[in-house]
């Protein structure tokens, strides 16, 4: 019986506590340490993909402005094709497409 008051003003409680055992405390503890980790991680989670979202999203953007192909460039190989004077650096060309094709 918990005996509450303020002033004179007495309020009674009948109230059973049941103590709980050391296990049980632990059992609480773990679960409660077990879902504030599991809230963290998925926050985490949930920022790491808005912001890779957002990035994916701009680059979207920069790319649907970019011509798909460069006819400035086209028209300067095209010139000197023409003209003979279009030189290939075969060492770079080969190490282009060794860099693009190998593996990581």
């Amino acid at each position: 019986m918990i005996n509450i008051g303020n002033n004179g003003n007495h309020t009674v409680f009948n109230q059973t506590v049941k103590p709980s055992t050391q296990a049980e405390s632990s059992a609480k503890k773990s679960n409660v340490g077990e879902t504030e980790v599991s809230v963290k991680e998925t926050l985490t989670l949930e920022q790491k993909v808005s912001q890779e979202a957002r990035t994916l999203e701009s680059l979207q953007k920069e790319l649907k402005q970019l011509p798909e192909v460069d006819l400035a460039r086209v028209n300067e190989i095209r010139a000197q094709l023409l003209q003979g004077d279009y030189n290939i650096n075969l060492d770079e060309l080969a190490g282009a497409i060794k860099s693009t094709h190998q593996r990581d």
